[in-house]
């Protein structure tokens, strides 16, 4: 942390370049949100018995085996909330972005990211070890998944990492203003601006890629770029959790 701004120790990391760029646009339209709604009064977030309820059945019905875990929050104050509301856009948006939309893109090649593998770790001194050292690739491809399972799971992933045309971006066209209250439309507009900066700057580090963000592979990480087309992309962001 420098002058109260959160710095990489290594700069050239693709993944957390991108997540903050699109990490600080979503904190601040949570804070605007709910300083809007509470009026910035953290007692009136300590006595929203509805926000009170929700956040108990969370923390003890919801995740009961880890209620008692010091890293909890209160759900005391304003910032208690913004933090919340934070996490949860994160993990339905930029998140499950890359967890799903880069499966065929990186997982498509089987041998990339084999689903299962069929041979024991041979022990030293067998058949098989002198198999594998005589020959690694033939004795690693010979591990992996049957023709027919390997088809399988490539279609699988190919279905789960398409962007279907009335897709709905975080920040884009179709994410519009919760509330017709002029403060939160203010505040979506400016969120959505920041959105729209925040993909250009991932753009042009895209369009320039260090050796980290592409590899020897040469195949640059675009999987937090906000906005993407239609189809099997590798790139885009909805805003909401949806398959």
């Amino acid at each position: 942390m420098e002058d109260g701004r959160l710095r990489l120790h290594i700069e050239d990391y693709p993944y957390a370049q991108d997540a903050l760029e699109l990490w600080a646009p979503i904190q601040a339209w949570a804070e605007e949100y709910v300083n809007i709604c509470y009026s910035g009064k953290d007692e009136a977030v300590a006595s929203d018995e509805e926000l009170q309820g929700w956040w108990v059945e969370i923390r003890h019905i919801g995740h009961g085996d880890h209620s008692q875990s010091s890293w909890w929050g209160s759900m005391s104050t304003c910032a208690d909330l913004t933090d919340t509301i934070s996490a949860l856009l994160w993990i339905s948006t930029g998140l499950h972005s890359v967890v799903d939309f880069g499966q065929y893109p990186f997982a498509g090649f089987m041998p990339n990211g084999p689903t299962a593998t069929w041979l024991h770790v041979p022990e030293e001194g067998s058949a098989e070890h002198k198999q594998l050292l005589t020959d690694p690739p033939a004795f690693f491809l010979a591990s992996l998944s049957s023709q027919r399972q390997a088809t399988t799971a490539m279609g699988t992933f190919e279905t789960t990492s398409q962007h279907m045309s009335e897709e709905t971006y975080l920040g884009g066209d179709g994410d519009v203003s919760p509330s017709l209250d002029p403060r939160v439309v203010e505040a979506h507009q400016r969120f959505r601006e920041a959105i729209s900066t925040a993909h250009d700057h991932i753009l042009s580090r895209i369009s320039s890629p260090s050796p980290h963000r592409a590899g020897p592979s040469n195949m640059p990480f675009t999987l937090l770029l906000p906005f993407s087309g239609q189809g099997l992309t590798g790139r885009g962001v909805p805003n909401s959790i949806s398959i």
